[in-house]
């Protein structure tokens, strides 16, 4: 797993709402829910050897009663995991997150 770096901050690239990160990105997505808190989901890539990745994932089990405290959230942890970049994605009732393919049903 990646170390973070003391003194580095992570840059952070805040996405317009409802645009999608890229799945090959480190990135934290926060969506609001029907009442109104919001839902927290990241992933982390962590680069083993040579071409050989793996990925760390967040679910945040209790949503955040406003999005600054679920972004503040997933920064923490994107930086605990040695992220350098973070894409932040937002979804709102107004501007919905895009679906990914793999979003749909199976």
């Amino acid at each position: 797993m990646l170390q973070p770096k003391e003194g580095v901050p992570v840059e952070i690239i805040r996405l317009a709402p409802g645009q999608r990160p890229s799945d090959d990105t480190d990135c934290i997505k926060i969506e609001e829910l029907s009442d109104g808190r919001f839902a927290l989901t990241g992933t982390a890539l962590c680069q083993l050897s040579g071409e050989d990745a793996d990925s760390v994932s967040l679910v945040a089990t209790s949503p955040f009663h406003k999005m600054s405290e679920a972004e503040e959230a997933g920064i923490v942890w994107a930086n605990a995991q040695g992220v350098q970049t973070l894409h932040i994605g937002y979804g709102t009732w107004a501007h919905p997150m895009e679906r990914a393919d793999v979003d749909g049903p199976v």
